[in-house]
């Protein structure tokens, strides 16, 4: 037998027997196989690809600047279930700070869809990397970044003269969550 092909890389089997196209993208491919007296037929073939990897990551910050109560919102779609989920710490020399692997129900056409919260992460920048069951991988950068800092500002007056009770401060706090205890 003799082939043509439409593309791809071709091998054939010494004998005539056997060909195959490899590294394919996606598409349509054409083969028309040739006999030793002329006579051919051909096959049309699809090479399809699953839909990327959609990755939403929403970070919520600590309430305070000084504890370690964020967490991360990581939703994920489309890709294959189940999926390993990597989030790496602020820090460098960091090791992964979660290692999940998350086998959700699958719908339909067997692609998954998943939605998971990490949390107790400090205020700094996170990388969360996806893997499918196929070996498909997204990576997305989140900061978590405390946007309720408490910001003291002061005006003073000194004491005018040694000895008097004449000064005063002026304290005027922003940020944080109301109210307020002085």
């Amino acid at each position: 037998y003799t082939y043509t092909w439409s593309g791809g890389t071709i091998v054939t089997a010494t004998d005539g027997s056997v060909s195959n196209a490899t590294g394919l993208s996606p598409g349509t491919y054409t083969v028309i196989v040739t006999d030793s007296v002329s006579c051919s037929d051909t096959a049309t073939f699809t090479i399809t690809e699953p839909p990327q990897i959609i990755l939403n990551v929403t970070a919520y910050a600590s309430a305070c600047s000084d504890t370690c109560n964020g967490y991360i919102d990581i939703a994920v779609d489309s890709g294959f279930a189940p999926y390993d989920i990597i989030v790496y710490g602020p820090n460098p020399g960091d090791t992964a700070a979660l290692i999940l692997n998350i086998n959700d129900t699958l719908y339909g056409n067997g692609m998954g869809s998943v939605s998971y919260v990490a949390g107790f992460f400090c205020n700094g920048i996170y990388t969360v990397v996806v893997t499918d069951s196929n070996g498909c991988t997204v990576i997305a950068d989140v900061e978590l970044v405390d946007t309720n800092q408490i910001v003291l500002t002061e005006t003073h007056v000194n004491v005018a003269c040694n000895g008097e009770a004449t000064g005063s401060i002026d304290l005027t706090v922003t940020g944080g969550f109301p109210p307020v205890t002085y």
